[in-house]
């Protein structure tokens, strides 16, 4: 604004009745950004964990894929689950599986959704589910090669070896510097 006067001083033709035609833009941003740091300090509450941010997400977007999906794949992690009793933490995961269930209701495309549940099915130790998840993932997205190594890893703890290595070379195919993928080949030939 003092740029604004500064040049318009210097002009002949200024008047002080085009002072505040001129300075209006820069009330008007004033304005907007006055309202949004007062909305943003409302929402304070919100960001204090992960959890209650995707609760609140659920409750101001209930038909969000991405909303559901991150509340379903925050439940499934460690440092979720570890605090809680052991014995509820199973209950937990179905309830994320419930969250990534909704999310590939909304969006059946949605590739990271299905890995995301094939993740949870192999930590309950279903490997016939995890199996159905990781290749329904692979048929929305089949250049991601996690979701092959994912399938390997299915694989493996179903005793089918020969088919997991598959799924590992695949992955390997598809970025040889994959490390766990090449792990996971190692462990083949361990």
């Amino acid at each position: 604004v003092g740029l604004i006067d500064a040049y318009l001083e210097r002009r002949p033709d200024w008047k002080p009745a085009n002072l505040s035609f001129t300075k209006m833009p820069a009330l008007i941003c004033i304005a907007v950004a006055l309202i949004f740091s007062i909305l943003t300090l409302t929402r304070n509450g919100v960001w204090f964990n992960n959890t209650s941010l995707y609760e609140s997400g659920l409750v101001s977007a209930p038909k969000s894929t991405r909303v559901q999906f991150y509340m379903g794949n925050h439940m499934m992690k460690d440092e979720y689950l570890k605090d809680f009793p052991v014995n509820e933490q199973d209950k937990i995961l179905d309830d994320g599986i419930a969250y990534l269930k909704k999310a590939t209701t909304l969006t059946p495309s949605y590739a990271d959704a299905w890995n995301k549940l094939g993740i949870v099915y192999l930590k309950k130790k279903n490997y016939e589910e995890a199996i159905k998840m990781f290749t329904k993932a692979i048929s929305y997205n089949d250049t991601d090669p996690v979701f092959y190594n994912n399938l390997g890893t299915a694989y493996f703890n179903t005793q089918q070896f020969d088919i997991g290595f598959k799924q590992f070379q695949k992955a390997i195919e598809l970025n040889p510097r994959y490390v766990d993928a090449l792990m996971n080949i190692g462990s083949y030939y361990g």
